[in-house]
């Protein structure tokens, strides 16, 4: 459980910083805001995708036993970083 959440907090960080250098680099070479929206919007679209890709893959070890027959998916535990 504490390795799940260390790596939804490294992964936000990693997304985080993926952000800031595309702004930095918009500002570089001076994009209009309306290139720039469009750019932000492909990086969100990116990353939801990529995010999307990474809980398909989900297999009986994602899952912990919590009490009786019901378990609870890890996913359960992105939605309250996200």
């Amino acid at each position: 459980m504490e390795q799940h959440v260390e790596n939804l907090l490294k992964s936000h960080q990693q997304r985080m910083e993926r952000r800031m250098q595309l702004e930095t680099e918009m500002k570089k070479i001076g994009l209009s805001e309306e290139a720039q929206c469009q750019m932000r919007r492909m990086l969100s679209q990116k990353e939801s995708n990529y995010i999307r890709l990474k809980r398909a893959k989900m297999d009986k070890a994602m899952f912990v036993k919590i009490k009786g027959d019901h378990c609870i998916s890890c996913l359960f535990f992105d939605q309250i970083f996200y």
